[in-house]
């Protein structure tokens, strides 16, 4: 029997649908056996009934209940929390860039915004220097961070909107300010005390177990706006992927709606690496990933992006744990083979506009 492309066309998005709510299933049971992690013994069907009663309320009545309480719901809770929503921003952030820049080496980081995080972190550390020098030493890194990201998001938006430049000198002005701020680091760290040094060297490799519960609706907000945002601006994501031209006859302002994709990407990249530090390769490949199944369409690229992100995440928070590695040590070894894989066997199709 002949299948018409309507046919292939609804079985390939059930299929994207599908892939997706598996993945998250995934995610769903790597959470219970990650905050049932630790050198406290727990089961993972036990985490599961602790998990539960926490969210029905229901109170232990032991020692040994309260401090398995403490420990899945306080302490590894709030880190496992963290790398599914992290994950999710980064991973929607890089499909985003990605659409809008017609460039499949675009991602949050390329584009120096991790760079400019961390540039503001060290000036923090090791020169005391704070742009808003209230809260405390932790609250002015985090100001810091969350401004100088700012600035290469606010370089490319202003070369990209008045220039009108390509999408690859647009993804060039992104790599020239990230070793720009890069540099800049370094020598700020050559120059530092020992002390104050192995503080930025601690932020800039990356870690979720920053992120303390104080601060967790920040970045509930950001992965929240992240994905609702860009899931609405699905249609014109896939419009922005044609020619200019194209996009102005069917009455979208091009400059206008890739400024405002980049500007919520940035935003909410440049909020969670406040906490975060350094977790590279997640926007870069989870959204290769999420193609592969999905395709191009960003209906459907968008919320499976965030699913790869989630479970990339994860399981690379699990096996840091394991081996005592910070996470983003563990994404680029996870994730530089894969993008690798892509740039070879996959280079005229994965990123097919």
């Amino acid at each position: 029997m002949v299948t018409t492309p309507k046919e292939t066309y609804v079985r390939h998005n059930i299929r994207s649908i599908v892939f997706t709510v598996a993945v998250v299933v995934v995610c769903l049971i790597l959470i219970v056996f990650s905050v049932s992690m630790g050198d406290y013994p727990i089961g993972f069907s036990e985490a599961y009934g602790i998990i539960v009663d926490h969210i029905l309320g229901n109170t232990p009545d032991t020692y040994e209940g309260h401090l398995k309480d403490f420990i899945v719901c306080d302490l590894n809770m709030g880190h496992v929390l963290g790398a599914v929503l992290v994950g999710a921003v980064l991973s929607v952030a890089g499909a985003a860039m990605q659409m809008v820049l017609r460039n499949p080496l675009a991602d949050p980081y390329s584009v120096g915004i991790s760079s400019g995080a961390s540039f503001g972190v060290t000036l923090s550390i090791v020169a005391g220097f704070t742009i808003f020098p209230v809260g405390g030493l932790i609250a002015g890194q985090i100001v810091n961070a969350f401004v100088f990201s700012l600035i290469p998001m606010a370089a490319i938006l202003a070369i990209s909107v008045v220039k009108r430049t390509s999408p690859t000198m647009t993804i060039l002005v992104g790599v020239s300010l990230m070793y720009l701020f890069s540099a800049a680091t370094t020598l700020m760290k050559v120059t530092a005390e020992p002390n104050k040094l192995a503080e930025a060297y601690r932020w800039a490799i990356g870690s979720l177990g920053t992120i303390p519960w104080a601060d967790m609706p920040f970045v509930i907000a950001a992965a929240t706006v992240s994905v609702v945002f860009m899931t609405y601006m699905a249609g014109r994501l896939n419009i922005l992927t044609t020619n200019r031209n194209l996009v102005q006859s069917l009455g979208i302002n091009h400059s206008r709606t890739s400024a405002a994709v980049m500007l919520v990407a940035s935003l909410t990249t440049s909020t969670v690496v406040c906490f975060t530090g350094t977790i590279g390769f997640v926007g870069l490949v989870a959204p290769h990933l999420a193609r592969t199944i999905s395709g191009s369409n960003a209906r459907y690229l968008i919320p499976c992006s965030a699913a790869m992100g989630m479970l990339m995440l994860l399981v690379s928070d699990i096996v840091a744990r394991l081996v005592s590695l910070p996470v983003g040590v563990i994404t680029a070894l996870i994730g530089a083979p894969v993008f690798l894989y892509f740039l070879i066997r996959n280079r005229k199709t994965s990123w097919n506009w």
